[in-house]
């Protein structure tokens, strides 16, 4: 279960990165520096930005779908009556997300 909600949370902040990187790089192309040495640092900014972003939505993909198939796969090994009243529900709000359940 924290597998795979610590894996959503990477994914999430994996793609706010993205998403932040993205900005920068807009306003780089919108800027009116002429010179190299006035955008350097932002350039690298959006290549760093994006090279953590790609790496945090993978890696919190991989720990999710495990997280999932770990709760999945334990629920079925289970012969007991506390098997079947294993309940996993997500829960949106503004700004939030989270995974609710009973085992």
């Amino acid at each position: 279960m924290l597998t795979a909600a610590g894996g959503g949370a990477l994914v999430i902040a994996g793609a706010v990165t993205i998403g932040s990187a993205s900005a920068l790089a807009g306003r780089l192309e919108r800027t009116n520096e002429v010179y190299w040495v006035d955008v350097r640092r932002d350039v690298n900014r959006v290549s760093r930005r994006e090279a953590v972003g790609w790496t945090l939505v993978g890696v919190g993909a991989a720990a999710a779908i495990t997280g999932v198939l770990l709760l999945l796969l334990r629920g079925r090994r289970a012969n007991d009556a506390s098997a079947q009243r294993r309940v996993l529900h997500p829960e949106l709000g503004a700004g939030t997300f989270g995974l609710r359940g009973a085992f």
